[in-house]
């Protein structure tokens, strides 16, 4: 006859229902064998967490193998003195170009210290999503070792354990859990990678500056005195051609202004600036020339009433020595004038 048995609990302990009289041996051999069972299953746990460990590990240094390659590449076409803009793109991220209006200067949105602290939180959460495996022996009571060492002593002496034999010592056996997450944050080889992304992040940024300090010519069209606070008269019409050429040459310059520009591990987005900047001469050239008939037709009045004056003057007749004497001082005053009125005219 075949004994029935049932194992369950958390704990090693086995409950025996036989259908038959099992003696004490037949019962520490079974108990025996769950306690190897249970030190295997601790095992594997232990393995996968070691695994889990590496996977997290190799991933953040191939993160980083990857930016730094990228950066690499930047820097060596940049010295050879090429072209910024590729056909083939290799940056990683998008940021876009900002105005601020305040300094009067360009500025990267999001900024250095957002951006790197979102790097860091998408690889934590990541690794903590990663590093919650199921776990095949589980208890209630549970401690968290804080050092990477004691996992890969865990495991061994898991392994010499149930290697042994077993005995009564397996119902003392130690029952914590590994806190995978807070391991890897005081992992060596993990920190380290974590500062060198950062600091390929920051050399990022230092370049798009450095770029940036190219698009001063654009910064100081948008930032010029606007048409409607200069004063524009009509006896200098040169002063009115050389802003009619001045606002055509920016229109010009504006259209130029690139739109994105490929920085190693960054691009930067610049549609919105080009946008806001290219109607800016546009709008002081249609001011121009909307403003120029108003003026101009302000300024034949003037001058048709000034000449209406003069003939006025010269033709009266001066019938005393005083009004002959005014009569030929305003006749002398009229041909003084006279290229500045056809100038005017």
């Amino acid at each position: 006859a075949e004994a029935i048995v049932e194992v369950g609990g958390d704990d090693a302990e086995t409950a025996i229902r036989p259908s038959r009289h099992v003696s004490h041996a037949e019962r520490a051999a079974i108990r025996t064998e769950c306690r190897w069972l249970r030190k295997f299953i601790k095992l594997v746990d232990h393995l996968v967490d070691d695994a889990l460990m590496s996977l997290c590990r190799d991933s953040v240094r191939m993160f980083l193998d990857f930016i730094q390659t990228i950066q690499r590449s930047y820097q060596s076409k940049q010295q050879q003195q090429q072209q910024q803009q590729q056909q083939n793109r290799s940056s990683v991220f998008v940021i876009d170009l900002e105005l601020d209006a305040e300094r009067k200067c360009f500025r990267c949105q999001p900024r250095l210290s957002d951006f790197e602290q979102a790097i860091r939180s998408v690889i934590h959460e990541g690794m903590s999503i990663v590093l919650q495996p199921p776990r095949f022996a589980s208890n209630e009571n549970t401690q968290y070792p804080s050092s990477l060492s004691q996992l890969a002593a865990a495991a061994q002496n898991e392994l010499l354990s149930s290697a042994g034999g077993g005995g009564d010592h397996g119902n003392n056996e130690d029952e914590s859990v590994l806190d995978l997450e807070q391991m890897l944050l005081n992992d060596r080889t993990y920190l380290a990678d974590m500062r060198h992304i950062q600091a390929c992040v920051a050399d990022a940024f230092a370049d798009s500056s450095r770029w940036m300090q190219s698009l001063q010519p654009y910064l100081e069209i948008y930032f010029e005195r606007a048409p409607q606070s200069l004063s524009y008269e009509m006896t200098n019409a040169a002063k009115f051609d050389d802003h009619l050429a001045t606002y055509t040459q920016q229109i010009q310059t504006l259209h130029s202004m690139p739109v994105t520009c490929e920085l190693g591990l960054l691009r930067l987005n610049c549609v919105r600036i080009k946008e806001m900047f290219v109607p800016v001469p546009r709008d002081r050239l249609k001011f121009i020339t909307d403003k120029l008939p108003q003026m101009a037709h302000a300024k034949c009045v003037a001058l048709i009433a000034e000449l209406n004056a003069m003939n006025d003057n010269i033709k009266k007749t001066p019938f005393t020595v005083a009004e002959f004497v005014c009569f030929k001082a305003h006749l002398r005053g009229v041909h003084d004038k006279e290229e500045e009125m056809q100038y005017r005219c």
